[in-house]
């Protein structure tokens, strides 16, 4: 029974990071006035809520141990991330002066998009790796 806690552990781990990677996402995709940075940020932040999405689905990942702790990480630096940029948006009613990148820009400074940039694809990479190491997993299973 303390496996299937477990399972659902990672399971429910990942789905919260997949709608944070989702809401950050949008959120990155939404500044079109800001630098070269915030695209890379936005791409590399689709690329990780695709490899969430993966371990969503992969069968094996509930039963991964080393992903637990992959998982908290990311899903640490994403509520940080989250909870900076839930503070700058605008809310309805409240008025709104300047460009979307403006109100960012405070927050988010080249330094701060660099810093989660790499953040970002280390993530990418590790969670990445693991979701090979599961899927190599399967397919010598299945081959047997």
């Amino acid at each position: 029974m303390e496996a299937l806690g477990a399972g659902a552990n990672v399971a429910a781990l990942v789905i919260a990071a997949a709608q944070l990677s989702k809401f950050l996402y949008t959120t990155f995709c939404s500044i079109k006035d800001g630098p070269d940075a915030v695209r890379k940020v936005t791409s590399h932040m689709q690329q990780l809520h695709g490899v969430l999405e993966q371990l969503k689905l992969s069968p094996l990942a509930a039963h991964d141990d080393a992903l637990v702790g992959h998982i908290a990480l990311c899903i640490k630096d994403l509520n940080q991330l989250a909870d900076g940029v839930t503070r700058l948006q605008s809310f309805p009613g409240e008025k709104r002066t300047g460009k979307l990148w403006k109100r960012f820009r405070c927050f988010l400074d080249e330094k701060k998009l660099d810093d989660i940039h790499d953040q970002l694809i280390q993530h990418i990479n590790t969670l990445g790796l693991r979701h090979s190491v599961l899927q190599r997993f399967v397919r010598q299973h299945v081959q047997e």
